[in-house]
């Protein structure tokens, strides 16, 4: 088994890793809107946002059901339409990660719309924490993209997920 899995990325580990004794079935077996995979984003920087986003879509387009849900800094970030500060240990290679992502057809958004669109335009569902979006006040503020959801909706949502995956 470690040789099949010496050459994915950490984002195609992190995959194989959450759909470990998980059901599989086919799309045809999946009720609509189902979601295996529920990536929960809390901070607002650039890498977060964007790794929680691109691991969802990975997810989609692998046949399992996706969604992020924003919550605490990230929320905040699509709120104001700016990343936060990136940690400071990625910050001196942020030149790297540009390069890197440019070479891999994907240039690094410039703000968390660009984000958003990507994510909607893949057919993402993404949702806004309900008690995250009281405190912040995000109603009529955030991408219409993103759903504000209600207390009982995101418990359904959280319940009924495969596996749910925060604080990447």
């Amino acid at each position: 088994m470690t040789v099949l899995l010496k050459g994915l990325d950490k984002r195609q580990l992190l995959l194989y890793k959450l759909s470990i004794n998980r059901k599989v079935c086919s799309k045809s077996e999946k009720e609509e809107g189902e979601t295996d995979v529920l990536l929960i984003a809390t901070d607002g920087s650039l890498g977060s946002i964007l790794a929680n986003v691109m691991l969802a879509m990975d997810a989609k387009k692998a046949g399992s059901g996706a969604g992020v849900i924003f919550s605490e800094e990230a929320l905040a970030a699509l709120m104001d339409n700016k990343f936060y500060e990136m940690p400071e240990g990625l910050k001196k290679h942020s030149k790297e990660i540009a390069d890197n992502a440019a070479n891999g057809g994907h240039p690094l958004p410039k703000e968390p719309a660009d984000v958003v669109n990507m994510a909607a335009g893949a057919g993402l569902p993404m949702f806004a924490c309900p008690a995250w979006g009281l405190l912040l006040g995000v109603a009529g503020k955030i991408p219409a993209e993103i759903t504000l959801l209600d207390a009982p909706t995101a418990l359904k949502e959280i319940g009924a997920a495969g596996k749910v995956v925060a604080g990447l």
